[in-house]
Order: structure tokens, then sequence, then C-alpha cells
């Protein structure tokens, strides 16, 4: 590519060139042959780094010591930050590295508002991410960063939670007395839609049981298997809160089962109470006691029946 005219020190709209980029994901190859090209090691991105801070913040080991320790031009050798204390928050995140974050925070020499270059997330958005449970409880305690704060797309930690089927994360972040449950993202999506989306129906329900705003089209054509799932889940408010909005408590799912025999093979009493205590059920009840041909088998005795049947086989 650079023989075909390339511009080899091309900067994007962050600043990074090819060999930040190169140097970003460890690229080592990549980056020799940039440099042998005459890439310039010297320009910096928007926020201030060097490709040598790109690649120690990645933990890039081997690119960070190809622009160390080699001799280039009359500059001289490139200069590295000292010390481990000097990587941002979420570069610790990232390896996992909570030992360094305590120590840096107890030192008092940590900017926590430091962002990713290009994705603007932060120490609690890559936490989320790779479900870090003890790091995003220590973040959470220490209050350090906000947890509403978003990133270039405008997504919280939620968001990110609910976009990749983080379910411990999602649970941690719920703690949080702060968090927003709506915030919009880019397209306008809060977390739950965002959650929909992916079929993600775990963390669906779970930000349902934490109150969050049910009115969304997304809910509407997800309402059945998140209904089952809701029930799956013992989540009585969730269950509450899809009847409310249409859910059908005699409808089966794709297993031919009911939500009444899901609830049954949990041993869940309460929800068994709730749907016999719905109106649509109960009134299929009534129908029944009136003579009525029952199309689907709904009473207790005869959802357990099929069940009883398969033990004793």
């Amino acid at each position: 590519m650079i023989e075909n005219g390339l511009e080899i020190d091309g900067q994007d709209n962050h600043g990074s060139t090819p060999l930040h980029e190169a140097s970003r994901h460890g690229k080592t190859e990549a980056a020799n042959a940039l440099l042998e090209s005459g890439a310039d090691y010297n320009i910096k991105e928007k926020d201030g780094n060097l490709a040598i801070d790109v690649a120690w913040q990645y933990w890039k080991k081997d690119v960070t010591n190809l622009l160390a320790f080699k001799d280039y031009d009359e500059k001289g050798r490139v200069m590295m930050a000292v010390g481990d204390e000097e990587r941002p928050v979420w570069a610790f995140v990232k390896a996992g590295r909570i030992d360094l974050i305590k120590r840096v925070v107890a030192a008092g020499k940590v900017d926590f508002s430091q962002t990713e270059t290009g994705t603007n997330k932060n120490a609690l958005h890559f936490a989320t991410y790779v479900q870090d449970v003890d790091i995003l409880i220590f973040l959470l305690q220490k209050g350090v960063i906000p947890v509403n704060d978003a990133d270039y797309h405008q997504r919280t930690p939620l968001h990110v939670a609910a976009l990749k089927d983080k379910v411990k994360a999602t649970e941690t972040l719920l703690t949080e007395p702060s968090i927003e449950l709506n915030c919009k993202d880019h397209w306008g999506d809060t977390p739950l839609p965002t959650a929909l989306h992916r079929k993600n129906f775990h963390i669906a329900v779970l930000l349902i049981e934490a109150y969050v705003n049910t009115d969304s089209k997304t809910v509407d054509r997800n309402l059945q298997a998140l209904f089952f799932k809701a029930v799956e889940l013992g989540s009585v408010h969730a269950v509450r809160a899809l009847i409310k909005k249409g859910a059908d408590v005699l409808k089966r799912d794709e297993d031919g089962e009911m939500a009444v025999h899901i609830a049954l093979r949990w041993n869940d009493d309460e929800m068994i109470q709730i749907l016999r205590s719905s109106s649509e059920f109960m009134r299929d009840e009534s129908d029944v006691g009136n003579g009525v041909k029952r199309q689907n088998d709904t009473t207790v005795e005869n959802a357990l029946l099929p069940r009883r049947r398969r033990t004793e086989d």
C-alpha cells in the first residue's frame, strides 16, 4: 500500500496514524515495515499519545520494545513512560490487573477521566465488557467514575452489558443507586431494547425487574419470549408487568410448554399462583367449568401430568 501512494503518516479523525494502529493491535511486522519506510514515530494523537504510548497502553510488549530500543535517525530513540502507574486505568482493566488499579488509587496517581482513543470508553465500560466483577465492584464502591458516562456511541456501561449479554455485570451495575436505566444511545435505544435486539432475554428480565420503562416496540415484538424467560427466572415483577402488557399466559413455547409448566418445573409456588390468578387463566378455567372444550390443558394438575408420565417412563 505504501508503494501505491498511501500516505504513511496520514491521520484519521482521532489523530491516529497507521503506526498508531499497528501499535494498538500489536502488529509488530507492520510497525517495523512502517518505520523502515520512514513513518514518523513522534506524531501524537489528539489526546497526546505517541505510537509507543499506544502500544504500551494495550500491553503490546513486542511493539513497545521495537519503538523503545531501535535507533532510526538523528532524533534518537523514542522514550517511553516509566512505571506501570502511568498507564490509564482502562488499560489495567483490559489486562485484569486489579492489583495495579488498587495501587494507583492508593497512591492518588490516577486520572479516571481518561478514555480509550476513538471509542471514548472508560474503565467501567471495559470492566463490564470483560465482566470482571471484582474490578467493577471496586470502581463502583470508590465512586471515581460516573456510572452513566457514555462512550462515542452514547452507550453507558449498562448498554454494553445489555449488548454483550453480561449477566453478572448487569446485576452488579444495577446495585448502583445512581444508575440511569433509560439512557438513550446514538440510535435512540435504552439498554432494554439493546438487549432485546440481541435476544439477550435474561438481561432484559433483569432490567424489567429493576423497573425499567417497558414502553417499546422492541418489547412488544419480543413479548412472549421475554415472558417465558421471566417465568423461568422467577421474576415476579417482570411477569406481572409483561402480563399487563399482553403476554399470553396460555400460549406454549417452542418446547410445547406453557408458562405454568415452567413454573412447576422450578417448583415456584408463587409464580404458579400468579399465573393461575391472571384474568386469562381464570377465564379459561371458567370456560372449562361451563363445559367449553379446552384446546390446551392449563390447570395445574393437567400441566403436571405430562411431567409425571415422563418421570414414570
